[in-house]
């Protein structure tokens, strides 16, 4: 079983659950012998995770997710990661022919992105590994890439150059982060490998389905909730 479990501040599976000791015995009940938890904005009530499950016999396992972009992911809205609104903001420029686009700081900033396909693969593996029970682990891409190199690529893949318009009281967060692999490769023998230039190809070229299906009216990925 696999849930994406907010940690922070209280629990949420699918918005519902309050408690973990429901989404435990939940997985119990259904019997499921394994619960997988993504930690993406700390790690408060780990520990309590970590107790509940183990006093119950429940497998856990605990990824700390940096960054998934990808197809089928949310691409407009205000909650989107940065390589979907980049595209986006990228298309709606080239279509409207503005020749200008929002650039959150000033493009310095630094992230490491990680593809679905690899978030996937690194999933199975940490899921099947008996030396990563109860054990907290990075799954991420190593790349760092610079909001500017972002922008650069977009327009590259969109075939477009844009003037950009650097809005530097817009939240931008902290200069750098990216993922510390050593622990992932040393354990399974593997890290996330796909090129942020591929992966991102791939969420432009859906994004751009998506933008043109919505400005014909029909139904998008947001638009079916």
């Amino acid at each position: 079983m696999f849930i994406h479990l907010n940690v922070h501040s209280n629990y949420s599976f699918c918005r519902g659950a309050s408690k973990i000791e429901d989404l435990v015995d939940s997985a119990l009940a259904q019997g499921m012998p394994s619960m997988a938890l993504t930690d993406f904005n700390g790690v408060y009530g780990l520990i309590w995770f970590l107790q509940y499950a183990a006093e119950r016999g429940l497998h856990t396992a605990i990824a700390r997710f940096h960054n998934v972009y990808g197809p089928w992911g949310t691409w407009d809205g205000g909650r989107e990661k940065a390589p979907a609104a980049i595209c986006r903001k990228v298309i709606e420029a080239k279509d409207q022919g503005a020749g200008t686009i929002e650039v959150w700081g000033d493009g310095t900033q630094c992230r490491s992105f990680m593809y679905i396909d690899d978030c996937l693969t690194g999933i199975d593996k940490i899921m099947h590994c008996d030396e990563l029970i109860a054990t907290p682990i990075n799954l991420g891409s190593s790349e760092l890439i610079s909001v500017d190199e972002l922008v650069t690529l977009a327009e590259e893949i969109g075939g477009v150059k844009l003037k950009r318009k650097y809005i530097l009281d817009a939240p931008k967060g902290v200069a750098g982060r990216n993922s510390d692999n050593t622990m992932i490769k040393r354990v399974l023998h593997w890290e996330p490998s796909i090129p942020f230039r591929v992966g991102l190809r791939k969420t432009y070229r859906w994004i751009e389905q998506q933008y043109f299906a919505r400005k014909a009216g029909q139904q998008t990925v947001r638009d079916l909730g």
